[in-house]
Order: C-alpha cells, then sequence, then structure tokens
C-alpha cells in the first residue's frame, strides 16, 4: 500500500534491511534451512509489536499454545492482556478434550483450512473491534501444511490470509522452511510475497528481498536477549 508510513518490526537490524520497515499490508515469507533461526525470529516480530501496543494473531501448527505463550514472553510480550489471540492448529491432536477461552481458539486439524481462516479473521476482526488497529499475524509453520495437503489449497489459503491482512493495513509473516519443499512449489508460494527474508544457518546470514530495491544482507546470532541483526553496510536502494 502506497502513501502510508511504513510500520517498523522493533528488531532495529531487522528495520534497517528493510529500509524503516514494513509498509502496512505487506506479507512476508520468512524462510530458512530447519537449523535457522526463523522461529525465533518469528517470534520475536510478534512480541515486539505486542510491546509496542500492536494486536498479534498467532497461528501455530506445530507448537502446544503454552509452550508458544511462555516463548512469546521471553521473546518481550510480557503484557499481551487482550491484544495476543493464539489459533491453536497443535494441541487438539494430543488432547482432543481442549476448550478455546478467549485467547486461544484451537483447531482440530491443521488441515482444515477453512476453519483455520475463519478463526484468523475472526481474531483479527475481533482485534480491531476492541480498538486495536495496529496488527501483525504470524502462520508458523507452512512447511508443517505442506507434509499432507496440496499445494493449491496451501496457495488459496495464504493468499485469503494475505487479502485480509492487507484489508486490516497489518503486517504478517508466514513461515517456511523450503528446503524441505520441492524448488516448484517454492516458487509457487514465493509469488504471494511482498518481501522474502531468508536465512542461512551455516553462515549466519540473513537476506531482504523487496520489489524495486537491490537485496540487504546481513548477519545474525541468537542468544539469551534473543535475535541480533547486523547489516553488512550500507543498505543499497
Amino acid at each position: 500500500m502506497t502513501g502510508l508510513p511504513k510500520v517498523p518490526t522493533g528488531i532495529p537490524g531487522l528495520d534497517i534491511l528493510l529500509d524503516g520497515g514494513l509498509a502496512p499490508g505487506a506479507f512476508v515469507i520468512l524462510d530458512g534451512d530447519p537449523m535457522s533461526a526463523v522461529h525465533v525470529l518469528a517470534l520475536e516480530y510478534a512480541a515486539k509489536g505486542i510491546a509496542a501496543g500492536d494486536g498479534c494473531v498467532y497461528l501455530s501448527t506445530k507448537e502446544f499454545w503454552e509452550t508458544l505463550a511462555q516463548e512469546l514472553v521471553g521473546a518481550g510480550a510480557l503484557d499481551a492482556g487482550k491484544r495476543l489471540s493464539i489459533v491453536d492448529a497443535y494441541s487438539a491432536l494430543a488432547d482432543p478434550q481442549v476448550r478455546d477461552t478467549d485467547m486461544i481458539q484451537y483447531v482440530s486439524s491443521f488441515s482444515d483450512l477453512p476453519k483455520l481462516s475463519h478463526l484468523t479473521v475472526t481474531a483479527m476482526s475481533n482485534l480491531f473491534s476492541s480498538g486495536v488497529v495496529q496488527q501483525r499475524a504470524v502462520v508458523e509453520s507452512v512447511d508443517t501444511m505442506m507434509m499432507y495437503l496440496p499445494i493449491q489449497a496451501i496457495y488459496r489459503f495464504l493468499f485469503f490470509i494475505k487479502a485480509k491482512v492487507r484489508s486490516f493495513k497489518g503486517t504478517a509473516f508466514a513461515v517456511l522452511s523450503t528446503d524441505l519443499c520441492q524448488e516448484k512449489d517454492r516458487g509457487i508460494l514465493m509469488e504471494l510475497a511482498d518481501v522474502v527474508i531468508r536465512l542461512e544457518s551455516g553462515a549466519s546470514s540473513i537476506k531482504v528481498t523487496m520489489p524495486s530495491r537491490a537485496p540487504a544482507t546481513g548477519r545474525y546470532s541468537v542468544d539469551g536477549g534473543g535475535i541480533r541483526i547486523m547489516p553488512n553496510g550500507p543498505v543499497r536502494r
């Protein structure tokens, strides 16, 4: 969306690579090999938003909500209040008796894309209705879905989420380990991205690709304080 100021992620080195932040409505594919820090970066993106007063809808297909909530607190989301909504498509696989709460909505299977879509958009609408205008969304992880669902169904699901995020003028991260998927499928999903952030564990490198500008690169490290991103020299326009 043009004409609107960028939204900083709150992660200093990343915001430098993004030339100040993300455009409202931006749909980001966060891509990395399985040993990279994509999960840590997704958590920090969500936590920094919550700490700044943004709302966050976190769709998880690979973690129990208790673990996710603890990790978000550890990443800095100390006072989420009613600004965090978790769509949990994992816990019900282990315990079918789980029941929804104000913060957590359960889905019995991450292959139930219509319900995932409905709950994610409903959570965003509820946040907006409660006065939380600026929002973030995280879908983690897409590669889990790709193990069981056709790529066309995942594309339609992410396209729908992207459209809704744009309508709310929010931002979103979709987490994907493309090393675990076929190159053809990777190319299909990359068509959805307004921004691609690629992490490589071997070189501890990060690369940000955006339209109409050269890729911006840097290095990252992870410690008890979270992820630290160090850009490689001046960002080229």
